[in-house]
């Protein structure tokens, strides 16, 4: 099987992670691929791919210019097409992608004649171009439901919540398959006080971690008035580009003098990124209602072996609760989120319920390795119903 693999927001920090790295590098031993970025197409996709993307946004300052940004996207989109029809694969999946109307005017199944699959991230919220007048973004928004359900031959998901919205929103059950993303085991861990010392963190804190690019869904917002309440000997470590910005947006600009907090801002590389996952204690994973999806954070807060302090909301809170990853607390609630932030960072607590050994055994069951035969399954259904109706 042939399988070409669209990245379209691989311009962005952050979206050529190690999650689609370590799925091309598992990927790429049963079947043939090749990737399609806004830097070419890479065939076979090189082995170290985070840090190529990286390499390259640094080289073309991508990372400051959005008229850049811009422009770089829909050069992409505009060849994209056709790259895809000359390699001929039996399968298009499209990834990763910024907006929807460039996808359905040059990648859409009935444009390129392929079969194609999109991993949809949530229906509730399309990803929108933020330059569109607000007052506009309802319709728009309505128009991205409508395109996105009309666009590929199977859809991708990866919890109950958005597989539901896809079927509600009239995609045929058939093309709709839920299926987790993997976790990639590192082979070297950090231990933690030298992780601590690297990032120059002091030893005897207990370290929460909020880790990645600030959006409302992902309630930092209700964590922070929280920390006072806190005793002394946390901190909480808020890694991710724009952050202190962000803070200040949010009217919590006071607490960037607190002794709690710590802002480290800036984009984390991939080789940074486990020294950031081993410093901490624990990881807060605070999504909102609004966010239906399974956490990215979550699933490397399980990577690295790390207790989860997780809404009792959505997927987050399911998972944590079900698989014993860490404790949960009510969003609303101070008291539950300090009792819990006590829990996850408590050696008896943890050992007591075996948290450790519960995380192990979760990443065992959700690594690549496991999942890749059940993408392979889903390859292989929407290729042969796209071959029936033709």
């Amino acid at each position: 099987m042939n399988i070409c693999i669209v990245e379209a927001s691989a311009h962005l920090p952050g979206h050529f992670s190690l999650e689609l790295a370590a799925f091309l590098r598992v990927l790429s031993r049963h079947a043939g691929v090749r990737l399609l970025t806004p830097f070419g197409m890479h065939d076979p996709p090189p082995p170290d791919l985070a840090s190529l993307v990286e390499n390259l946004l640094d080289r073309t300052s991508l990372r400051d210019d959005t008229g850049t940004l811009y422009e770089h996207q829909m050069a992409f989109y505009r060849r994209v097409r056709a790259q895809i029809r000359a390699s001929a694969p039996d399968v298009a999946h499209i990834y990763g992608y910024q907006s929807v109307f460039p996808l359905w005017r040059y990648l859409r199944y009935s444009s390129t004649g392929i079969p194609t699959i999109l991993n949809l991230k949530n229906l509730q919220r399309p990803q929108l171009d933020t330059r569109i007048p607000s007052s506009l973004r309802p319709l728009r928004s309505a128009l991205s439901r409508a395109l996105l359900t009309r666009l590929a031959n199977g859809y991708l998901m990866h919890s109950q919540e958005i597989r539901q919205e896809a079927i509600t929103a009239g995609i045929d059950e058939k093309a709709v398959h839920q299926l987790m993303f993997g976790i990639d085991i590192p082979e070297d861990s950090v231990d933690r006080s030298a992780a601590r010392s690297r990032l120059d963190l002091p030893e005897q804190k207990r370290i929460l971690l909020f880790f990645g690019v600030i959006r409302p869904e992902k309630g930092l917002q209700h964590i922070l008035p929280k920390l006072e309440s806190l005793p002394d000997d946390f901190l909480l470590l808020v890694a991710g580009p724009d952050a202190d910005r962000q803070i200040r947006e949010m009217g919590q600009g006071v607490l960037l003098h607190s002794p709690k907090l710590l802002v480290h801002d800036g984009y984390v590389t991939s080789e940074n990124m486990a020294t950031y996952f081993c410093a901490a204690d624990a990881v807060v994973v605070a999504h909102d209602p609004i966010f239906s999806g399974v956490s990215g954070v979550l699933m490397d807060a399980v990577r690295y072996l790390r207790p989860i302090l997780g809404t009792t909301r959505g997927y987050t809170g399911q998972y944590v609760e079900k698989e014993l990853l860490g404790a949960t607390f009510t969003l609303e609630s101070e008291e539950d989120f300090v009792r819990s932030a006590n829990r996850v960072t408590d050696k008896d607590w943890l050992r007591k319920q075996e948290i450790t050994r519960h995380l192990q055994s979760f990443r065992g069951r959700y690594t690549w390795e496991q999942l890749i035969p059940e993408y392979l399954r889903v390859y292989e259904q929407v290729i042969s119903q796209a071959r029936s109706t033709r």
